[in-house]
């Protein structure tokens, strides 16, 4: 890949992608993480993203994480709307022995799910 930006904003489930109109990223990501709150942990068993709000839908409805580094997703930057947003799902597993508690990627037990984004 041939040079790395910053990303502009994350919040939730939706990263805004900041560049030049008509540039290209990349996106690869990986296929699962945990959310814990350092002594339970609620595994997350598959990641999908979709660029655009026009893409976005139900679960299983974009495309994948497979967890390589092989880009999944290829987008052509447009204007600094709605269609640079890439928009994030994921399944967790949950089970009803779980405390009500907080849990973050950031707790003990806990794994981000990791996604590069690169200018190409």
């Amino acid at each position: 890949m041939a040079n790395q930006k910053q990303l502009g904003q994350a919040s939730g489930s939706s990263v805004a992608i900041k560049g030049v109109q008509g540039e290209v990223v990349q996106i690869s990501c990986a296929k699962e993480g945990a959310l814990s709150n350092g002594l339970q942990k609620m595994p997350i068993s598959s990641v999908e993203v979709a660029a655009g709000k026009a893409n976005t839908g139900d679960f299983g409805r974009a495309i994948a994480c497979n967890g390589e580094n092989t880009p999944i997703l290829s987008h052509v930057l447009q204007d600094q709307g709605e269609g640079n947003t890439l928009f994030i799902g994921v399944r967790l597993q949950v089970n009803d022995q779980l405390s009500a508690a907080l849990y973050t990627t950031s707790a003990p037990q806990g794994q981000p799910v990791a996604f590069e984004i690169n200018y190409i």
